[in-house]
């Protein structure tokens, strides 16, 4: 018999579904990252922990994104053979509930139509990623996951071998992870995908990181090990040192042809941010996540207060120093920066003085009712690299992001007497109370990427270089 599901269940369960994927924690990750926290023993990635449980109850009491980016949405979904869906096509319903979230809830729109050439933002956070598996029964089970583009940059694959073997894969895993370092927010989440070919292997890694199917013996055991193995690495909380660098490690298999060994790795930040639904004929259960808060106690530590405008004491703040920074900074991302340098190489000015000025890499969610500024937080400041040296060059005084940064961009910053803070990555909901006031003051058409001046009070920040 065949099961009747209507396009605007559809619709309104994925619309659903993009609101807790953005604003709520699974269960199963809250609660590692509460046990992590307790555990951390490093004063640095202690606080930064907290700020992540603080930032988590904020994003779910508000139902404000836990991460500025609102990720790219891949839609997993496991249908019924005996399921007819009617009132409308499929995927042309996924998209436009998609469209329609990121717009009624105030989410960063962070899609570009052309991947190369034009880059012109959709607008709506379209087109999406959707994966079908046709299974049996009469339900469809709707899996969201909204990754952000952070730890999507550092996921890679590779087609090993036979001759590689299972240290072949192991070092693989580790050195991704290595390389990595505090650029995808750890602590991290790690799906890992073995078999299949190509593309097969990508697509399982991404299922591991949401996937209820427990492993079993040797996957179980490799589990195991791999997770022992990166925390050893002691990367640490946003690459702070410590021992909370990953906090789960999920494998899933399938066959391969006989000449390969393919192997990927998708790597989750802290916010992993996934939910799931199962529609029966009429009926939507949504999975139960449901669990207490845990709230951090207030740490101690030595903070040192300071003003945009002091700059002969910003230049003099020691490095590994906390401070909390008061003042007017200037966001700019990629795209602005792209436009930067071809004012500076040309001998023109920018939209602002750079003078003494402090560009916080960052693209916020649109404001909501009642906010100065959506969610925000920094974006991986590697990025930035191929521009910064002519940014300090030309007079700027610091940058804020996330992240290592070259060797050659740490000399600039060192040789111009800059300096480049870092912040806690993915606690979006948190860092916009200490934004006071924000207008966009060029490039309005690069949407989230707009240039935006800020003022700020004791947003809180540590002396990376």
């Amino acid at each position: 018999m065949t099961e009747i599901i209507k396009s605007e269940l559809i619709y309104k369960t994925i619309k659903n579904l993009v609101l807790l994927a953005n604003t709520r924690l699974p269960k199963e990750d809250y609660t590692a990252l509460s046990e992590f926290y307790q555990k951390e023993k490093n004063p640095s990635s202690k606080i930064a922990m907290s700020q992540i449980l603080q930032n988590a109850k904020i994003a779910y009491d508000e139902k404000r994104p836990l991460c500025q980016d609102t990720g790219f949405v891949t839609v997993f979904i496991n249908m019924g053979q005996n399921i007819s869906v009617v009132g409308g096509n499929l995927e042309k319903t996924i998209n436009r509930a998609v469209a329609d979230a990121y717009t009624e809830f105030s989410l960063r729109k962070s899609i570009v139509d052309d991947s190369l050439f034009k880059r012109k933002n959709t607008k709506n956070n379209t087109p999406v990623l959707i994966h079908t598996d046709i299974v049996e029964g009469s339900e469809m089970e709707i899996i969201v996951s909204t990754k952000g583009g952070g730890c999507e940059n550092i996921s890679a694959g590779k087609m090993l071998t036979l001759a590689h073997g299972i240290e072949g894969v192991k070092d693989f895993i580790l050195d991704t992870v290595k390389n990595a370092g505090s650029k995808p927010c750890p602590p991290i989440k790690v799906g890992i995908g073995i078999g299949s070919n190509f593309e097969g292997s990508a697509i399982l890694s991404k299922k591991a990181l949401f996937t209820d199917k427990k492993s079993k013996g040797e996957y179980k055991k490799l589990e195991a090990e791999l997770l022992k193995e990166i925390n050893k690495l002691k990367i640490g909380a946003m690459g702070l040192g410590g021992k909370s660098t990953c906090f789960g490690v999920k494998i899933l298999s399938a066959p391969c042809h006989i000449a390969s060994l393919p192997v990927a790795i998708s790597i989750s930040c802290h916010s992993s941010r996934h939910a799931s639904a199962t529609i029966s004929g009429n009926n939507v259960v949504y999975k139960k996540e449901d669990y207490e808060f845990f709230v951090p106690p207030k740490t101690e530590s030595n903070v040192i207060k300071i003003n945009a405008n002091d700059t002969e004491k910003i230049r003099n703040l020691p490095v590994g120093a906390n401070i909390e920074l008061s003042g007017k900074i200037y966001t700019a991302r990629d795209a602005a920066h792209k436009r930067f340098d071809e004012l500076l190489m040309n001998g023109k000015e920018l939209p602002f003085e750079l003078k003494d000025a402090i560009i916080f890499y960052a693209g916020p969610c649109p404001a909501a009712k009642g906010e100065a500024i959506g969610p925000i937080g920094p974006t991986t400041s590697a990025r930035m690299d191929k521009f910064t040296p002519l940014m300090y060059k030309n007079g700027m005084l610091a940058s804020i992001g996330k992240g290592e940064r070259s060797q050659d961009v740490i000399a600039f910053i060192r040789a111009f007497k800059g300096k480049y803070f870092t912040m806690t990555g993915g606690v979006a909901s948190l860092m916009k109370s200490c934004v006071k006031s924000a207008k966009v003051i060029a490039y309005p058409e690069l949407g989230a990427e707009a240039v935006y001046e800020l003022e700020v009070e004791n947003l809180p920040l540590i002396v990376k270089y």
